[in-house]
């Protein structure tokens, strides 16, 4: 009986302790299973949250499984290859990719597989075949065996900083052919000047017919590459070193008759209203009508892209001391998001092969070079640009009654320009002095009294401008009978300079007339 009873103890001893153990384990499983539960509905959050994230970036943004396929991608990557995102993303990465960069697309992995991580470039094709260049980052996710599971994919499109290289390449070369352009122009315009102005001289004193005809002959081609020699400058520099008196009025009419007959067969009706009392403005003509030109073609092109009829209006007043030309058309307008960008070089909202995206920069310089501004006005509908100019106070008639003037001086280091300029002169009556740096002149102004001088920009052992300078100092009343010469570019600095003294300039090559007509204006000042 009494084994029985300890027995019976014994078991229910042991059933107690299994009963403890099994709800210490029991608990423990269930700790564990809590423990979990909160781990994945952490790793959810976070996962949710780190996809919440991901998608709001601006960079492209993929996650790839080994064999390439997409396991999640952002917002921003299916926008900018133009597809709708996929309920379940298991798109094979490469389809994304354009031909060659599909190819390649083993290697970058590879690489990325190697060393890590794989930085390089690609480019994506859209939906509609289009494609745009990628810089991109891949990344290789290792799991505990240190084996790659997985790739992450950082992209940026890089379509903007490939646009703006490769304009600044192109900008790099035509500086480069700009500055070889100006060169060989200048080194030209130094024999071409002697051509034509010994040929003008021997007109004047020629008698036989036949070599009129002939020196006549000589004269028009040295004209006409003096010419294509200016042409070839306007094209490398923002400004021309020609300036004279013009009508605002007369550029604008003569402008818009260039495209009169056009605006009748595009169904565009012209009006045109021109200030009374506007005063005349200190210009390069070619240059202010190339800038009306452009506006005006411009307006034209909106209206015709439009497929409608429409309105140009061109209009000039006087507003100050500025005198203003608005050119106004009826077209579809400038959005206002490229209001900012419309005067960049080489922005264009024309089509491809349709316009270079230089015309509004390049009037824009012109008209800066000319101490004015061109701008975009709003307006109701339509497009409005204005081209504000400085208005210019009247100079002195070149017939104006004057004492002749006596004695010249010249100054310049090119021996043609020289022996040109004193003939002409010397065949008007004048003593001419020669000087073949800026040294020398000053030497001689301190020994003689000069009543007009010719002076070359770029002078050895002292410059034209620091030599006008120093006649505007020392010298004060020469320098209202001073004129320079030139041919290559003048920069910013030198035609403020002769703007603000209103100093005449001779292009090369010098032809008698403009020699003749800088003479009458420096004459027409009183004297000496």
């Amino acid at each position: 009986m009494t084994g029985f009873v300890l027995g019976a103890v014994a078991a229910a001893a042991t059933a107690l302790v299994v009963l403890l153990v099994a709800r210490a384990r029991l608990s423990a499983a269930r700790a564990e299973l809590t423990r979990v539960r909160e781990e994945s509905k952490a790793s959810t959050v976070r996962y949710h949250l780190l996809e919440a994230a991901v998608g709001q970036v601006e960079e492209l943004v993929a996650i790839l499984s080994p064999d390439f396929r997409i396991e999640l991608a952002n917002d921003a990557l299916y926008r900018a290859v133009g597809r709708e995102r996929p309920a379940l993303d298991d798109t094979d990465f490469r389809t994304l990719l354009a031909g060659e960069s599909r190819a390649a697309f083993a290697e970058a992995v590879a690489g990325a597989r190697d060393a890590r991580v794989w930085r390089g470039s690609h480019t994506h094709e859209r939906h509609d075949g289009s494609t745009f260049p990628a810089a991109v980052a891949v990344v290789a996710v290792r799991d505990g065996a240190g084996a790659a599971d997985h790739l992450v994919l950082i992209e940026r499109d890089i379509t903007e900083e490939s646009r703006l290289r490769d304009q600044l390449i192109h900008t790099e070369r035509l500086s480069a052919v700009g500055q070889l352009v100006s060169g060989v122009a200048h080194e030209l315009n130094n024999p071409l000047q002697a051509i034509l102005g010994f040929a003008e001289l021997m007109i004047e004193t020629q008698q036989g017919e036949q070599n009129l005809r002939d020196l006549r002959q000589v004269r028009a081609e040295a004209v006409r590459a003096g010419k294509i020699i200016r042409n070839l400058l306007a094209f490398v520099r923002r400004s021309s070193v020609e300036r004279m008196l013009a009508d605002v009025n007369d550029l604008l009419r003569a402008t818009v008759a260039l495209r009169a007959y056009e605006f009748g067969g595009a169904g565009i009706v012209l009006e045109e209203r021109y200030g009374d009392d506007v005063p005349p403005v200190w210009v390069n003509r070619e240059e202010v009508q190339q800038v009306l030109l452009n506006l005006i073609l411009n307006a034209e092109q909106a209206m015709r892209g439009a497929h409608q009829d429409g309105t140009l209006t061109v209009e000039t007043r006087a507003v100050g001391a500025s005198v203003v030309v608005d050119v106004r058309d009826t077209g579809p307008g400038v959005p206002s998001r490229l209001l900012g960008r419309v005067f960049e070089p080489f922005f264009s909202t024309k089509g491809v092969g349709e316009g270079t995206g230089l015309g509004l920069s390049i009037a824009l310089g012109i008209a800066e070079a000319h101490g004015g501004l061109l701008s975009i006005v709003p307006t109701p509908s339509g497009a409005c640009f204005r081209l504000t100019l400085p208005a210019s106070r009247p100079v002195p008639s070149a017939n104006a009654s004057a004492e002749p003037a006596r004695r010249a001086l010249i100054a310049d280091d090119d021996p043609g320009v020289r022996a040109t300029l004193q003939n002409i002169l010397t065949e008007r009556g004048l003593t001419v002095d020669l000087a073949v740096d800026g040294e020398a002149a000053v030497s001689l102004l301190a020994t003689h009294h000069y009543d007009l001088m010719f002076c070359g920009v770029r002078l050895p052992k002292m410059g034209g401008l620091a030599l006008y300078t120093r006649i505007s100092d020392d010298y004060g009343e020469l320098a209202g009978h001073f004129a320079f010469i030139a041919s290559q570019h003048l920069d910013a600095e030198s035609l403020a300079i002769m703007e603000r003294g209103r100093v005449p300039v001779l292009a090369r090559p010098l032809s008698v007339a403009d020699v003749d007509e800088t003479i009458g204006r420096l004459r027409a000042a009183p004297l000496v």
